[in-house]
């Protein structure tokens, strides 16, 4: 029995679903893994993002894929965001140290102004006068 054409998209589309090997903790490694080479190597967030999906044996397709499963499910979210928290720390302190090396100096403090005096009230012109 032959599929019918008008099915191949669907098909398609479930089979680029399967044999990713995406589970919270590669999705984790791989989240952590782009923002290592964000911070060190200065890659861009697309770059950085194949980079590390690719160490971990899986596509930056499969992680947005992973991404929008975690969006309908707000306790896993929530589990896969503590362990991210959980094992970022070394990261949290390169991102620190960074962050406060990107800042520029501060300015010295600006000498106070002198207060400004109030002008004299002006003299009524002639045509002001009242007779």
């Amino acid at each position: 029995m032959r599929t019918p054409l008008y099915l191949l998209p669907l098909l398609l589309l479930l089979l680029a679903g399967c044999g990713s090997d995406m589970d919270d903790e590669t999705y984790v490694s791989v989240i952590l893994a782009k923002t290592t080479y964000m911070l060190e190597d200065e890659l861009p967030v697309d770059e950085a993002l194949a980079k590390a999906a690719a160490d971990n044996g899986v596509t930056p397709d499969d992680v947005y894929k992973f991404e929008d499963t975690l969006a309908n499910d707000p306790e896993r979210l929530a589990s896969v965001v503590e362990m991210i928290m959980n094992r970022s720390g070394e990261l949290r302190e390169k991102f620190a140290e960074l962050y406060s090396q990107a800042l520029p100096e501060p300015a010295p403090p600006m000498e106070p102004t002198p207060p400004v005096e109030p002008a004299p009230p002006l003299e009524p012109t002639p045509s002001e006068e009242t007779p």
